[in-house]
Formats: structure tokens, C-alpha cells, sequence
């Protein structure tokens, strides 16, 4: 077993980080003793790889330098390989990202030198992964993710704040931008939703969110009760509403009290599966996978991160 850390670079997180930034974080874990081998991230995706490879050769601890989605990436690598149990790997997240939803819910820092004083300590913690099955076409696939998965309108923003990334720098503001255009042109789709086997929803969707973190879209709190290691999805349920009222509305996302709207449920449940008339899009941690129907369900206590 190779006992140095595995740091994995993305160069792209936050709208292409700076080289001297990453020079300098690469600088501050030399510094603190943290013995490790550094790989960049190449294209979409590849951190998976480069998890799934590292684990064949021997790495057990894994630094992603990164935003949200690299730390998908890397759980995926995690679940996508039989070489050793996922309660073997431990992972750190120093946050590059531009939404930095993760670390929100867990109270890790932003600055580097801070994060990096924690992964000297070495104190773990464990907290849930979500499984989400969806259709890909005629394909169906699988996904893990630690934060939050959407669909409807909150993959529908996701989509088209993807579409600007390579058009200009991403800022925190893009996805509210993305919200606002987005709205003059998304409708509803009626859906069946089922949580642990019982319907509690079967009507016309505006969104769905269902979270292991509480944040999303760069500090939304669109599942505001979430515990991330309780061995429960957080649901929640926005029914159809006027666009006018989205707009008036849209601040209540950032603490959490849009949950008192009529148009709003929030349950808890092991297993979530959302069928629909149409296809609803997906994503997950950011990035749009796929679309409905889809079958939600957990690992209790399957990721370990330095905490």
C-alpha cells in the first residue's frame, strides 16, 4: 500500500484557477510535511479515472484541489472500482470552486493553509453517499454523489449555467444569472413521486431536490434540513408556482425559509423514485446526467472525509 496522500488538481475549478495558486497550495503541503504524488485533471470526468487507477496502485488517501464537482468525481472513482472498500479511502476537499456547497454544510474552511492544518491533523469523519439510477436515453446508469441532486427546474438552471462556462469566467453569481433566463423558458411536468414505497406527490413539478448536504447552486439552501450522516434523503418538493412568484421568492432560497411556501414539501426517506409523463432532467453535484425515471436511494456512513 502506498501511504503518501494522491493530490489531484483541477485546473479548471472556479473558472481556470491561476498556476501560481495551485503552485502555491502544491507549496503549503510540502510545507506542513504532507508527504504526496500530485496529478492534474485533463478533461471531464477523468478524475474518476485517476481515482480508480491510484486505488489499483495502492493509494488509500486522496486530496482533491477542486470545486464540488471534483469532489463527484472523485466519489464516483471511489464506488467504480472492487479493489479495496470504500470505508478504506479517506478524502479532502481544498476548495477552488466557485459554489463551494460542500464544504458549506460541513464548516470547512476556504483558505488552503487552514484545510491543509486539517489533513495534518488527520481527524475523519463519515457521512452519507446517495445512489441515484436514471435513464440516459434508452440507457439506464448509475450515479453517487455527496451534496445534492436535482431535477426539474434546478437541472434545468444547471444546464444553462453550463452552457456559459466556456463562454466567459464563471462568478458565484452565474447560477442566479442562469435562474432568471431560465425561468422565461422552463414548464412544469406532471410527476409521481414515491418515498419509501408510499406517493406523496402526483401533480405538476416546478423542482425536486433530494440532499445529503443542505446547500446547492453556490449557497441555496434547497435542503434545509439535511443531516448528512442521519442514513436518510432529504426531499423537497416545489410544486407548480407562477414565475412571478420564483422571482419574489428566490432570496427565502438562502435561508432555508422558502420551505413555509404552500407549493413546498420536504420529506426523509431511504428510497425516492420520481416517474413522469415527459423526461425531467437530472443532475447531480452540478452537472446534468441524465433524466427521469429515476431511483434514488443510500449508503449510510460511505464516505470518509477529513473533517
Amino acid at each position: 500500500m502506498n501511504n503518501n496522500w494522491k493530490v489531484i488538481i483541477n485546473p479548471h475549478a472556479g473558472g481556470n484557477t491561476d498556476s501560481s495558486v495551485l503552485q502555491r497550495i502544491l507549496s503549503e503541503l510540502e510545507n506542513a510535511n504532507i508527504h504526496f504524488d500530485h496529478e492534474e485533471s485533463l478533461y471531464h470526468r477523468h478524475i474518476i479515472e485517476i481515482v480508480s487507477k491510484s486505488i489499483i496502485n495502492g493509494y488509500r488517501k486522496f486530496i482533491i484541489i477542486g470545486g464540488d464537482g471534483s469532489l463527484n468525481e472523485l466519489v464516483n472513482g471511489i464506488y467504480n472500482q472492487s479493489t479495496a472498500n470504500p470505508d478504506e479511502i479517506t478524502a479532502a476537499l481544498i476548495s477552488l470552486g466557485t459554489g463551494n456547497d460542500w464544504p458549506k454544510t460541513h464548516g470547512l474552511p476556504k483558505e488552503s493553509k487552514q484545510m491543509i492544518e486539517r489533513i495534518k491533523a488527520g481527524t475523519t469523519s463519515l457521512q452519507d453517499v446517495g445512489v441515484v439510477r436514471y435513464h440516459y436515453n434508452t440507457e439506464i446508469r448509475t450515479n453517487y454523489f455527496v451534496n445534492v441532486a436535482g431535477m426539474g427546474f434546478d437541472a434545468f438552471v444547471v444546464m444553462n449555467t453550463a452552457k456559459k462556462k466556456g463562454k466567459k469566467p464563471r462568478s458565484k453569481f452565474s447560477y442566479l444569472y442562469s435562474l432568471f433566463r431560465s425561468l422565461l423558458r422552463y414548464s412544469c411536468v406532471k410527476a409521481k413521486i414515491c418515498v419509501n414505497g408510499k406517493e406523496v406527490f402526483h401533480n405538476y413539478l416546478f423542482s425536486f431536490n433530494a440532499g445529503i448536504g443542505r446547500y446547492s447552486g453556490g449557497g441555496m439552501m434547497q435542503a434545509p434540513e439535511a443531516i448528512p450522516d442521519d442514513g436518510l434523503l432529504d426531499v423537497t418538493v416545489f410544486r407548480k408556482m407562477s414565475k412571478a412568484k420564483v422571482i419574489a421568492n428566490v432570496k427565502r432560497l438562502y435561508d432555508g425559509s422558502f420551505k413555509n411556501l404552500p407549493e413546498v414539501s420536504l420529506y426523509k426517506g431511504q428510497e425516492v423514485q420520481i416517474q413522469s409523463d415527459k423526461s425531467i432532467l437530472l443532475e447531480c453535484d452540478g452537472e446534468v446526467l441524465g433524466h427521469s425515471p429515476a431511483l434514488f436511494t443510500i449508503i449510510p456512513s460511505g464516505f470518509r472525509y477529513i473533517c
